[in-house]
């Protein structure tokens, strides 16, 4: 599953692994995050989840690019865009868009 998230708040790279670790239920060590200008060399490509997190302008502080592998369905994984992107929001507490969802607000838990 290809994603396109737009979040209302900055976050670190750990909390970006947390976030997707939780919506995507899979083990600690097995999402890859890494910004649109650092090196890809150092990539984890065997990840079964890879963001790409990128600055923007306007009312939204982040783009994240997520690739999550159909694998994943194995550990309970949401299986559509915007499942995913709920429970992302969920995790951080922060709004979320997506192509199919035009905002969804999540309470952060922990």
């Amino acid at each position: 599953m290809l994603c396109n998230f737009l979040i209302s708040q900055r976050l670190e790279p750990s909390e970006l692994i947390a976030a997707l670790e939780y919506a995507t239920r899979v083990r600690p060590g097995q999402v890859d995050i890494c910004a649109e200008a650092d090196s890809q060399d150092a990539r984890d490509w065997e990840a079964f989840v890879l963001c790409t997190h990128h600055r923007v302008r306007g009312d939204v502080a982040m783009s994240l690019d997520i690739q999550v592998q159909p694998a994943t369905v194995a550990y309970g994984a949401p299986e559509t865009e915007a499942e995913l992107a709920v429970a992302f929001a969920a995790r951080t507490g922060s709004r979320c868009r997506t192509r199919t969802r035009p905002t969804i607000r999540g309470r952060r838990r922990p």
